[in-house]
């Protein structure tokens, strides 16, 4: 006999079916409807055989789950090879009407990925911070206590919700830093805390140390005087850096976020050079973001490609991720997107509302870092929740349903995915959320 294997996947229902999120590396898998109902059968302990009785008679399917794939895929255990079978459970205490909701299309049932900004001060001034508006109004007086911050999170946490993101600001600038990482360990299958680095004291560097699978993420842009230029004349490159050495030497390993603005190849083959040095987990390159001056995304695709040839080169293991909105328009042989299933339509492209959400130290949520304008806020979580938030904002329904007028992409392949671009974008240049196309697709 067959047992949901509970503990190492994190489980959901979708209007399409479920997903499944291996909590070990975060893959992925998208099931159907069919496979949702079987799959939340066995984790009530109910036999297989017993399953497909149960749906038959209250669904009417015959249904034939693939027990081979699902073993192979790790969401079933055999427990005739761990011990004697488990008995399954009375079926008369299957409620299985409640197994399967009726759920709105076009976005998911939680968010799946949060990013929290327990607060929004800083003690730097990065040229291209893309929060620098929101943190120019931030304040002590608008943040709230952990115990406020843990008991939304744990509520995203219990709907599935599997990727955290906390970041600032500054998060070392929170008071309560070290009893919210206290509370989020072993919290969500994913989690990562961004920060500069400069600030920290032993016992956050415990914390972060004892937080199970949180991943510490400095932002570094080089390991020389660049770095100050963009960073602030405050940061102390040698700070983070030992920092680092630190949290490795505790068995954590941290990740390295740069921002391209401009440094040369040395510059950033330096970083990688440190972050194999460094046993870091991954480095990302984002693509600076700005409203008004649009940096060139065929630049931005060169400097990626010319820095992944030298990680590969090298034979170095960790991950490197370029990062960027739209920047997939500098890849004119990626014509168009086939074949997308569900969870990808909602994934690809933009996907402010609709697996992503936002939070501010007030509890104001956005759908995306950058849709910040008054007019974008979805609600607050704190004051009405963040199902009601999620499920009954305005803006976010339009940012699901809304189609791009743009006559030139409804003529492109990448439609489905991209829908006309960067809400933000075309907001600050039209005044518009979703009309016209973005002025920086290069397709």
């Amino acid at each position: 006999m067959f047992t949901f294997a509970a503990d190492d996947f994190a489980f959901r229902q979708e209007y399409f079916g479920g997903l499944l999120i291996r909590k070990s590396n975060n893959e992925i898998f998208e099931i159907s409807k069919w496979d949702y109902i079987f799959l939340s059968l066995v984790r009530e302990g109910v036999w297989p055989d017993q399953a497909e009785s149960l749906m038959l008679g209250n669904f009417g399917v015959h249904f034939q789950p693939d027990l081979e794939a699902y073993e192979q895929s790790g969401f079933i255990v055999d427990q005739s090879t761990h011990g004697a079978p488990l008995p399954s459970v009375p079926l008369g205490d299957i409620d299985v009407s409640r197994l399967w909701l009726d759920l709105p299309p076009g976005y998911l049932c939680a968010p799946a990925e949060v990013s929290i900004y327990p607060t929004l001060r800083c003690q730097l001034s990065c040229d291209f911070c893309f929060a620098a508006e929101p943190m120019s109004q931030g304040s002590k007086r608008s943040e709230v206590s952990a115990a406020t911050w843990l008991l939304t999170l744990e509520s995203l946490a219990a709907a599935g919700t599997y990727s955290l993101s906390v970041l600032g600001g500054e998060p070392m600038q929170y008071g309560e830093i070290v009893p919210l990482l206290d509370g989020l360990n072993g919290l969500f299958p994913k989690m990562g805390l961004t920060s500069n680095g400069q600030s920290w004291s032993k016992e956050l560097e415990e914390a972060v140390i004892s937080c199970g699978n949180l991943v510490p993420c400095f932002s570094l842009q080089s390991l020389d005087d660049f770095n100050v230029r963009y960073m602030g004349r405050n940061f102390r490159i040698k700070r983070t850096t030992s920092l680092i050495s630190r949290l490795l030497a505790g068995g954590r390993k941290s990740r390295i976020n740069a921002v391209y603005s401009g440094q040369s190849s040395a510059q950033l083959r330096d970083l990688a050079d440190f972050c194999d040095k460094s046993e870091c987990e991954a480095l990302s390159i984002a693509y600076r973001f700005d409203l008004v001056h649009h940096d060139s995304f065929r630049e931005f695709r060169n400097v990626a490609e010319s820095l992944r040839e030298y990680i590969d080169q090298r034979g170095y293991c960790f991950t490197f991720r370029p990062e960027g909105c739209l920047t997939y328009t500098a890849y004119p042989e990626i014509s168009e997107i086939k074949d997308l299933t569900a969870y990808q339509k909602l994934y690809f492209g933009c996907d402010a509302g609709k697996t992503r959400m936002e939070i501010h130290p007030s509890g104001d949520a956005y759908a995306c870092a950058v849709l910040t304008a008054p007019e974008t806020r979805l609600g607050n979580v704190f004051e009405s929740g963040w199902s009601d938030v999620w499920n009954g904002s305005k803006v976010a329904a339009h940012l699901r349903t809304a189609m791009t007028k743009a006559d030139k992409c409804h003529g492109c392949g990448l439609l489905e995915a991209c829908n006309g671009g960067c809400a933000a974008v075309v907001l600050h240049a039209t005044g518009e959320l979703i009309g016209e196309a973005d002025p920086r697709c290069l397709l």
